[in-house]
């Protein structure tokens, strides 16, 4: 990402934001399309959600980033800018009628989330005690209410989120450790 993109994401974080969810039909091609939509419109932040996960094939252990949030992508401008010019963009689809205005309550806090992770849901950190996993850091930790179960043998969250009416259910990585406390 190029050093204006910085600056804009910081200003967003610092001084506030509306957010946005497009959908768009070109399947499996999101991390492109943000790349060529952030260098084309400077006033905008776009992001697709993406998760690290965990890979295994015979005997060979690797991470590997992958979509989460298939033909969606966050649209992020500074507090009560004209997004006059996202309409233009045919490759895109208002997720809400636009008459609504910006995602709010739990989707902007979502949203906030995901812009401060810079869309990438890495590997978080667990430890296991007592028989019960604990998460200690990462992204996993912020939505720890929303783990609907665990799988230690894969390292991995099974959580559900909804986000503006998309519902998001999917393994999240977690690296462990084993502390016995008595």
């Amino acid at each position: 990402m190029n050093c204006m993109k910085d600056e804009l994401k910081n200003t967003l974080l610092n001084d506030g934001f509306d957010a946005y969810l497009f959908y768009t039909p070109i399947k499996g091609h999101e991390t492109v399309l943000c790349e060529k939509l952030n260098n084309r419109y400077q006033n905008a932040y776009f992001l697709t959600l993406r998760k690290m996960m965990h890979r295994s094939k015979e005997g060979i252990k690797w991470d590997e980033q992958v979509s989460l949030l298939e033909q969606y992508l966050f649209v992020y401008v500074k507090k009560a800018e004209p997004i006059d010019f996202l309409l233009e963009i045919s490759s895109m689809t208002y997720v809400q009628d636009i008459k609504d205005g910006s995602l709010k309550d739990d989707n902007l806090a979502y949203a906030r989330w995901i812009l401060t992770v810079d869309g990438l849901l890495g590997i978080s950190t667990a430890v296991i005690e007592n028989g019960l996993v604990k998460i200690t850091g990462g992204p996993l930790l912020q939505i720890e209410d929303q783990i609907v179960k665990y799988s230690k043998r894969n390292r991995n969250c099974f959580v559900s989120l909804d986000i503006a009416g998309v519902k998001i259910e999917t393994w999240l990585p977690f690296d462990w450790r084993i502390e016995n406390k008595t």
